[in-house]
């Protein structure tokens, strides 16, 4: 398993939430969806520089085929 916790600033992570059809956020209801996207860009216009923790936790697993 691998964590990664950092923080990074919304201005660099904004594109892919604007880019919800190649990712898992188009599972997310379409209103809350867009609530919070317009926070996001709320949140860039009064700060350009703002920062959120990014949480990243991966397991991979391997199989064989017999």
């Amino acid at each position: 398993m691998e964590y990664k916790m950092k923080e990074e600033k919304v201005a660099d992570l904004i594109h892919y939430a604007q880019n919800k059809d190649i990712s898992s956020l188009n599972l997310v209801d379409e209103h809350e969806y867009r609530q919070g996207l317009e926070r996001m860009e709320h949140a860039l216009k009064k700060d350009p520089a703002i920062k959120v923790v990014n949480e990243l936790a991966e397991i991979f697993f391997l199989a064989k085929k017999k």
